[in-house]
């Protein structure tokens, strides 16, 4: 009887622990989440997907049979028509037709408290030390990030002990949405250090980041096929990866709205010569 656990962090931040038992003799299955039974199956010997809400969020899991072996994985559904899902969208249309309005005054903010912080002294001996120990003995786990009140993010994530480890920290100059996946370092001793990389993105945030890149693609042409489109997708992950990704998204942003992927980047980005080598090859 083959055992997965898997951990869900939902909308408010909580956690859900998600169990899968398949037998791969008998191919019975058993589904659980927090310890109660969602569903039964018997006699699964092939490929099958099984869907469940937690919360509002939908939720699959998938038995993927191989020719020697079977391979199990947990999504999280956001594209399917779902109330959440079209909050979501809703939120996501209303934050860019805002984010014109009042990025560039946040970001006055932001960056006035950021200087503040970083000149004290008790923030520079504080990130030193924690710099300093991370450096040699923090373990890499991954986080998901929420955008609280305009001016501060949180982001939750599971130490070695199973145990759930809440942070917050002031808005950083790198674009953020509710749900984002990075890498987070703590220390095993003591999980409250920790700190957020952005420049290591999950395989979720990536395949987040890759779909983003189809429906802009698709939105700003719509004369271009969903051919092209996956290639431009192709492409700049392969030219740069998720900052290639990233840029292409927002190539309608300023760069005084968005320091790190705007308009200038994404030109730097469609412009390159490798990057049009990826397409042509794609293409052809």
């Amino acid at each position: 009887m083959k055992q997965f656990h898997w951990n869900h962090i939902d909308q408010t931040g909580k956690l859900h622990k998600v169990g899968l038992m398949h037998g791969s003799r008998t191919g019975h299955v058993l589904i659980h989440v927090n310890g109660k039974i969602s569903s039964i199956d018997f006699k699964v010997m092939e490929t099958k997907q099984y869907s469940f809400f937690i919360n509002e969020e939908l939720i699959e899991l998938n038995i993927i049979r191989h020719d020697d072996h079977y391979e199990y994985t947990m999504e999280i559904n956001e594209e399917v028509k779902t109330p959440l899902n079209e909050r979501r969208n809703k939120a996501r249309a209303k934050m860019g037709y805002q984010t014109f309005a009042f990025f560039g005054i946040l970001m006055l903010i932001v960056l006035g408290f950021s200087m503040w912080m970083i000149n004290s002294d008790w923030y520079k001996h504080r990130q030193k030390e924690q710099i300093r120990r991370l450096d040699y003995i923090g373990i890499y786990t991954k986080a998901k990030l929420f955008v609280k009140d305009g001016k501060t993010y949180k982001y939750s994530f599971v130490d070695r002990d199973l145990n759930l480890v809440e942070a917050k920290e002031p808005l950083p100059r790198y674009p953020i949405q509710n749900g984002d996946e990075y890498m987070v370092r703590y220390l095993p001793s003591d999980p409250s250090i920790n700190k957020v990389f952005f420049a290591k993105p999950t395989e979720y945030q990536i395949d987040r980041a890759m779909k983003e890149v189809l429906k802009v693609c698709q939105e700003l042409d719509a004369t271009k096929s969903e051919g092209m489109c996956q290639c431009i997708v192709e492409a700049a992950a392969e030219t740069k990866g998720y900052k290639g990704l990233m840029s292409y998204v927002n190539q309608h942003v300023v760069s005084a709205m968005n320091p790190v992927f705007n308009a200038e980047s994404a030109n730097t980005l469609l412009n390159s010569d490798t990057f049009k080598r990826h397409l042509k090859e794609c293409l052809n």
